[in-house]
């Protein structure tokens, strides 16, 4: 039985239409499993169930195995659980996958902080933040790591000087932007003590760190004012 050209082409169409259908529909299928087993992991992640989570989150993984937000959530059930090996496994991997996706920067120098390798560290928060300078939460983590740092480091240690220029560039572009102010003057003013007007913007930006850096107490904190603005008129003219 032979079949014309005219009556061929819409069978070929209409069996062309059929398998698009079917990849549609298990496309829709898989992206619904996936979701199903995020929602279920995220939920024994809360409930710090981390074994369980993991397993939940490498199923989604298993089904979609690029899906950035099953390994972002599985790198977490994994830091959770002490897994920090393959946790730092899976952000590099996840990083290389991912370009765009941040997070996995992020959460690596998270892990290489809390291992106390900071100098690591300090280079994933330094690339992240040269590849979104506008990202205020990383700023601060870097801040933090490298007073860290610092403070790991004996006073006549030359890196001690490179780092600490390093944290007084950083926090000073960070005091322009209000919502991280308090925070920029709180590691200025740690490491200046003798600099009045970092005392005075702090308590200005933020009296519960002022309070913080300097161990006043709530009772303390009553009698007094406060750095005295005036201070940095007399340190400007004795020197």
């Amino acid at each position: 039985m032979s079949m014309s050209r005219s009556s061929f082409l819409p069978a070929l169409l209409l069996f062309i239409c059929s398998l698009l259908c079917a990849s549609c529909a298990t496309s829709s299928s898989t992206d619904s499993r996936v979701e199903t087993h995020l929602q279920a992991g995220t939920a024994l992640l809360d409930r710090k169930d981390f074994d369980a989570s993991l397993t939940e989150f490498d199923k989604a993984l298993a089904l979609d195995r690029k899906n950035p937000a099953a390994l972002y959530d599985s790198i977490l059930a994994l830091c959770e659980s002490g897994k920090f090996d393959l946790a730092l496994q899976r952000a590099d991997n996840g990083f290389k996958e991912h370009p765009n996706y941040l997070e996995f920067l992020q959460i690596k120098a998270r892990i290489l902080y809390y291992q106390k390798n900071y100098r690591e560290a300090l280079d994933c928060y330094a690339r992240s933040l040269a590849l979104n300078p506008a990202d205020g939460q990383t700023h601060l983590a870097y801040l933090k790591a490298l007073s860290t740092y610092i403070d790991t480091l004996p006073a006549d240690d030359a890196d001690r000087t490179v780092y600490l220029a390093l944290l007084e560039k950083e926090a000073l572009q960070l005091s322009k932007t209000a919502d991280y102010a308090g925070e920029a003057y709180y590691y200025l003013a740690k490491y200046h003590p003798d600099e009045i007007s970092y005392q005075i913007f702090l308590y200005q930006a933020d009296k519960e760190k002022w309070k913080e850096l300097n161990g006043i107490t709530d009772d303390e904190q009553s009698q007094t004012t406060g750095p005295d603005p005036a201070a940095v008129k007399d340190t400007a003219a004795g020197q």
